[in-house]
Formats: C-alpha cells, sequence, structure tokens
C-alpha cells in the first residue's frame, strides 16, 4: 500500500510540472471475467462458463499534450467465475477495489497500458448440485492483494468545450497467484501433491467502459 501510495504521489508530482490539461469523472464497466486455473482446466469435470462482471468508480488525470498523458483509477469491481460439470453448476463470486494507473499515447483515439494495484476484500462461493444447494464465505482462501497488468484503447467523445464520453476497452491480466479455491470449492491443500502444483489462480477480464469525463 505505501508503496502504491508512493507512486501515484510521485505521477501526480512530477506530471503538474509540465501538465496541460487535467480531467476527471466517472465511469461504468460491463466484462467477462475469469478465474483462470490449469488445475482446473485439466479436470473435464470442472468446465468454465462464460461469466460476466462489472464495476464502477472515478478516473482522474493529466495530459501533458495531445500526445501523453496518466490517467488513475478508484474502482469498485464484482469479479465473477460460473463453472458446470455433472449435476452441478457452482459460481466464485469476488468483490476487489481496484487503482488502475494507466499511461495514455494519442489524443482523443488513445492507446494505454498500465499496473492495476487489486485488494480483494471479499469472496463467496455458491454451489447448486442435485443433492445439495449451499453457499459460503471463502475470502480466506484467496490472498488479498493481486497485481496486474492492463492494456487497451479508448476514446474521447466530445460534447461540448469541457465535456466528453469516454468510451474504452481494456484487456487485464493478474500477475499474481491468488489461490482460491477449485469449481468444488476446494482449496490447494485439500487436492493431492501433483494437483497441488497445478494450482495457480490468476484473473483475465475484458471489459467496455463508458464515463463523463471532465476536461480543462
Amino acid at each position: 500500500m505505501k508503496t502504491l501510495t508512493f507512486l501515484i504521489g510521485f505521477i501526480i508530482i512530477t506530471s503538474t510540472s509540465f501538465s496541460q490539461i487535467l480531467f476527471f469523472g466517472g465511469k461504468t464497466t460491463l466484462a467477462t471475467t475469469w478465474l483462470y486455473n490449469k488445475h482446473v482446466s485439466d479436470d473435464e469435470d470442472q468446465q468454465y462458463e462464460l461469466s460476466l462482471g462489472y464495476n464502477y468508480g472515478v478516473m482522474g488525470g493529466i495530459r501533458s499534450n495531445k500526445n501523453f498523458g496518466i490517467e488513475v483509477d478508484l474502482i469498485f469491481n464484482h469479479h465473477t467465475q460460473k463453472y458446470e460439470g455433472m449435476n452441478y453448476e457452482s459460481t466464485i463470486f469476488l468483490k476487489t477495489f481496484d487503482v488502475p494507473v494507466m499511461l495514455m499515447f494519442g489524443g482523443a483515439t488513445y492507446f494505454e497500458i498500465g499496473p492495476v494495484f487489486s485488494m480483494i476484500n471479499s469472496g463467496e462461493f455458491d454451489w447448486d448440485g442435485s443433492l445439495l444447494t449451499y453457499d459460503s464465505d471463502v475470502l480466506d482462501h484467496f490472498e488479498t492483494t493481486n497485481i496486474c497488468i492492463a492494456a487497451g484503447i479508448g476514446n474521447d467523445l466530445e460534447l461540448s468545450e469541457y465535456f466528453f464520453v469516454n468510451v474504452d476497452m481494456r484487456f487485464i491480466y493478474g500477475l499474481s497467484d491468488i489461490d482460491g479455491i477449485n469449481a468444488y470449492g476446494f482449496p490447494q491443500n485439500l487436492l493431492l501433491p501433483d494437483e497441488q502444483d497445478k494450482f495457480h489462480t490468476h484473473t483475465i477480464a475484458f471489459g467496455l467502459s463508458i464515463g463523463l469525463k471532465l476536461q480543462f
């Protein structure tokens, strides 16, 4: 957390010395979300299902000129992974607080890339089987932090001199192994040794964001 605070502060302080344009606003995102785990992928009875997540938050940043800028977001994120197997369906719901720090290259249409600092603050598992249905809190099985890399493209559609509609597509990959559980709700330490070696969980998301930006 200290590293994140220092990084954001350093970016803001150094950028303001030559900044020309400031912007801030709000945004919301609909995304396809995944929890990739080789142990799950190798098991035919643990099938990934298309899963949708969403998030919302605020954005702010600085453009030093028309071709370069820095954006920092504060995002409340809902990350979902659904599974299906013989006689059951299950779902993992994660809630995270994310801070993307994106470098922007281009003008009204731009390319962006940067790290995402994510803090996992809620985890729930739902099981719907032919004989049993239940839900449980599984936050203790997940790591509390996740470092990701994000890249995408965006466009600012001008409404007036100061207001813009921001449309943005981002791909986000979790570099950290966040541990967690499999489609049956089992953590790594309940698996056979060979399966434990394959048990590494990484978040993946690809989403479309729409926001309103004030630029001055």
